[in-house]
C-alpha cells in the first residue's frame, strides 16, 4: 500500500463562456440602476496520474506481460509463438550476449535493405483498458528509417484488427535513430478497443532499413503493464466577475451588479477558482445598457400661430441619450 502525497491538482478550472447581462427596469435614476449577470458553470480540469507496478524476475528482467510469463530472452532462444519468434529475415535475428540490457541474453537483428521483427503474441489484455508497452534498444548501425518496439492487434485467426493499428497507423513507441552506443527505453500508452474482434496482442521489436548497407540493433527487456489512472481535481469553488457594481468573487449566478449610472453600456466578464487557489482564463465580455432615465419638466410655449417650442430636462441620462416626443399617441420627434 502507498500514499502519494505528491499528487496534486495544479490545473486550472475550464474558461466559462460570455456571461449574459440583462436589465429587467424599464426606468433608473442615477446610482439604483441595476443590471443581472449569468454565466454558465465550468468544471475543474485536475491533474491525472497513471501507475503501473514493475517485477523484476531472477535474472534482472522486467517480469511484467501481463500475464506472468518470462518476457525477456533467457532461454536463449528463438523457440516460436511459445514465448519469441522471428518474423522476416529470420536468418539475420540471433540471440546474443552483448550488448545486453539486463539479464544474460538480448536479440540482434540486422538487415540490409528490408526489415526484420522478433515477436511474441500475448493474450490476456482486456478492451477498454489501458496499458504502457515498450521495451529497451540499442542501436549499432542506424537504419534511414524506424527502430522501435510496437504492437499489432489481431484476431482470433491472426486476421488484422482495425488494419492491425489503433487510429490509422502503426502504434509505435517513438524511438531516438540518433543515438547511437548507448540503451534506451522506448515506451508508449493504448488503450485495447472495445466492441472489436480482438483476440491477441503482438509485441514487436523492428528494424527497417530502405538502405542496401547493413543496419544493427538489439532488443531488450520488452514489457507490457496496465495502467490505472485517476484525476485529482478539487472542484470549482467560487467566480471572479469584472465589472462596475461587482468586482467580486461569487459561488452563484446571477448576481446583480448594482449602483449604475442610466442608458450606460456596461460590459462583464468572468473566470473560475478551484478549492486549491488555481484560477482560469477570464471568459470574453457580455454587455448590456441600463434603463434610461425619465426625462422631467417638460414644457410646452407658443412661439407662434404655426410654431410651438417643446422642451424637457435630461435629468441623470448622459449625452447622447435619444428622446421620442410623441402628440397624441404618434411620434413626431426622435433625436438625441
Amino acid at each position: 500500500n502507498y500514499t502519494d502525497t505528491s499528487a496534486k491538482d495544479t490545473s486550472a478550472p475550464n474558461t466559462p463562456g460570455a456571461p449574459t447581462v440583462t436589465n429587467g427596469q424599464t426606468q433608473c435614476t442615477s446610482g439604483n440602476c441595476q443590471l443581472s449577470v449569468s454565466w454558465p458553470y465550468v468544471s475543474d480540469n485536475g491533474n491525472s496520474y497513471y501507475y503501473y507496478l514493475k517485477a523484476l524476475d531472477s535474472e534482472g528482467n522486467e517480469n511484467n506481460l501481463v500475464d506472468g510469463s518470462n518476457v525477456g530472452f533467457e532461454n536463449g532462444t528463438l523457440d516460436g509463438w511459445n514465448e519469441w519468434t522471428a518474423y522476416g529475415n529470420t536468418e539475420h535475428a540471433v540471440m546474443s550476449t552483448s550488448p545486453v540490457y539486463e539479464g544474460r541474453y538480448s536479440v540482434k537483428l540486422q538487415v540490409n535493405n528490408g526489415t526484420d521483427d522478433v515477436v511474441r503474441r500475448v493474450y490476456t489484455l482486456k478492451p477498454g483498458h489501458t496499458y504502457l508497452f515498450g521495451g529497451y534498444v540499442y542501436i549499432d548501425n542506424p537504419a534511414d528509417s524506424y527502430n522501435t518496439w510496437y504492437v499489432e492487434l489481431r484476431n482470433s485467426s491472426g486476421g488484422c484488427v482495425d488494419g492491425c493499428y489503433i487510429g490509422g497507423g502503426y502504434i509505435l513507441a517513438p524511438v531516438d535513430i540518433s543515438l547511437v552506443g548507448k540503451w534506451q527505453r522506448v515506451e508508449r500508452y493504448i488503450t485495447i478497443p472495445i466492441g472489436k474482434n480482438y483476440s491477441y496482442l503482438n509485441l514487436n521489436c523492428r528494424i527497417h532499413n530502405n538502405e542496401a548497407k547493413d543496419s544493427d540493433m538489439y532488443c531488450d527487456a520488452p514489457f507490457i503493464y496496465e495502467v490505472k489512472n485517476t484525476t485529482v481535481t478539487s472542484g470549482v469553488k467560487d467566480y471572479y466577475v469584472s465589472g462596475s457594481g461587482l468586482n467580486n468573487w461569487y459561488s452563484s449566478s446571477p448576481q446583480v451588479a448594482s449602483g449604475l449610472s442610466p442608458n450606460t453600456d456596461y460590459c462583464y466578464s468572468v473566470k473560475a477558482e478551484d478549492r486549491v487557489g488555481n484560477v482560469g482564463s477570464s471568459s470574453g465580455s457580455g454587455c448590456k445598457y441600463t434603463a434610461a432615465s425619465v426625462p422631467s419638466g417638460l414644457s410646452v410655449s407658443v412661439v407662434s400661430p404655426s410654431e410651438l417650442d417643446v422642451s424637457w430636462s435630461a435629468g441623470d441620462n448622459p449625452s447622447g441619450t435619444t428622446y421620442n416626443l410623441f402628440r397624441g399617441g404618434s411620434s413626431v420627434y426622435e433625436s438625441t
